[in-house]
């Protein structure tokens, strides 16, 4: 009954001379008391239904967008948002909003004139996590660069507003899981330079980073040029590592209180900046300068040491992706290739291959080997261990690109022929690369040159 009583009431108000003879505060407040109402019953999520059923979804979305002086209330606006956002977290109603053009209502209803108050904020809060509702089913209708300058202009306006910048985060983080989007953001470095702005001013605000690291992952993750931008632009190059640093730390004081409240946030925004610092690494001219940083180089290798595939495997995974990354640059100025740094990476990589089931963190693990495997010292290491032996074992796998980086790996690791016992007369290396070449596809061209390099060079340890 409520419902149906404020669908209609909201009709009669808009019929034309319906309030002829009533002041506009008191029509104002009338819209008010609805729209009250209304936010009071959406907070249930029991009755996102009644909404579409009795008609109401496009009065309200009539009323946001409303210049009319009854409908210019800042209070009304921030209900009307509010309930926008409650009924519109998924489902039909979702749909229904879209197809009546909420998207363009609510970036209608960022006002041009922002000044940065505390007013506009409570309504910004409401506007943009409802925005967030539409942010991934509905992302090309926000590509544009008008409303992609809304958004990181209220970044901009409100720096120190966490709750705001945290809702503005969540609409960028699922924006730029789609490529077009990425592709759009990247248009305009201003925007990259916001979200590093804004991350500086607030490197404690964990939620708050946690999801612009994400941002700035899947940017880095689709362009070289962002990845350039970011490291010396927006001054990425030291804003990263101090991050990383910042959130290890974290992570090492909750782990030492034996605590459990914001454990799994904290490893999760690591796990971000660890993805982001693999990103920035592919860059060949900002990866030697993160793997000359030790505020890089000592997380990742403390990280893995400290953590397990078995407890947290996301967050090993992006280490090992981001040391290996690093390892491609064979330069003097590279922490991880100091003497002792690579025998350290051997022992702590060892383990993941033969703990591990996941075949991605078995992927980086034999990456990284790959590169370490250039170095005789470390090849020396990897016989002590038997780490070349599990990787001929590997040979057996199904899986194309741990076949192709193990290869890769053992085509140094063949090299070897100072050692008291080779490696072809420790282990079937021989036979199953033999194998290996007669069951793979035709057209696996690269696979097959780099198992015939292996060949090649055990037939020289065998001269």
């Amino acid at each position: 009954l409520f419902f149906r009583l404020s669908r209609s009431a909201l009709a009669l108000l808009r019929v034309e001379g319906s309030t002829r003879g009533f002041p506009t505060s008191g029509v104002r407040q009338a819209y008010l008391n609805i729209a009250q109402g209304l936010f009071k019953h959406s907070q249930r999520s029991e009755n996102d239904c009644d909404f579409s059923a009795e008609g109401l979804l496009g009065p309200l979305l009539e009323v946001l967008g409303s210049d009319a002086p009854e409908c210019d209330s800042h209070e009304l606006r921030v209900f009307v948002a509010g309930t926008l956002k409650n009924v519109s977290a998924g489902g039909e109603n979702q749909r229904l909003l879209a197809a009546r053009g909420a998207v363009a209502a609510l970036f209608g209803a960022i006002s041009a004139d922002l000044a940065g108050g505390a007013k506009e904020a409570q309504l910004l809060i409401q506007i943009t996590a409802a925005l967030r509702n539409f942010a991934n089913g509905w992302y090309e209708e926000f590509l544009s660069e008008e409303r992609l300058r809304a958004l990181t202009r209220v970044m901009e306006l409100f720096p120190s507003h966490v709750e705001l910048l945290t809702n503005v985060s969540r609409v960028l983080a699922k924006l730029t899981v789609h490529a077009a989007a990425c592709e759009a953001f990247a248009q305009n470095d201003v925007h990259a330079r916001q979200v590093a702005r804004t991350l500086s001013e607030n490197p404690d605000a964990t939620a708050l980073v946690l999801r612009l690291a994400f941002v700035l992952g899947n940017l880095t993750e689709r362009s070289e040029r962002f990845r350039v931008v970011l490291a010396y632009d927006c001054e990425g190059s030291a804003l990263v590592p101090d991050l990383l640093g910042r959130y290890w730390r974290k992570d090492m004081q909750l782990s030492a209180s034996e605590a459990s409240r914001g454990v799994h946030e904290v490893e999760e925004v690591l796990v971000k900046l660890s993805r982001l610092v693999a990103n920035v690494a592919i860059s060949a001219s900002a990866g030697p300068t993160l793997a000359a940083s030790s505020a890089v180089v000592n997380p990742l290798l403390d990280a893995l040491g400290a953590k397990k595939v078995r407890d947290s495997e996301e967050m090993v995974l992006n280490v090992v992706a981001a040391i290996t990354n690093l390892l491609f640059y064979d330069v003097p100025s590279n922490l991880l290739f100091q003497d002792e740094t690579k025998l350290l990476l051997c022992r702590r990589l060892h383990p993941l291959l033969l703990e591990s089931e996941n075949v991605e963190a078995l992927v980086e693990a034999a990456r990284a080997l790959g590169n370490l495997s250039r170095h005789p010292d470390a090849r020396a290491c990897m016989a002590d261990l038997g780490t070349d032996a599990v990787l001929v074992a590997l040979l057996d796998h199904g899986d194309r690109d741990l076949l192709f980086y193990t290869c890769g790996a053992l085509v140094n690791l063949a090299t070897d022929r100072e050692r008291p016992q080779s490696l072809s007369r420790r282990t079937p290396i021989a036979q199953k690369v033999g194998k290996l070449l007669a069951d793979a596809p035709a057209d696996e061209l690269e696979l097959k040159l780099v198992a015939v390099k292996v060949l090649a060079n055990l037939s020289l340890d065998a001269g």
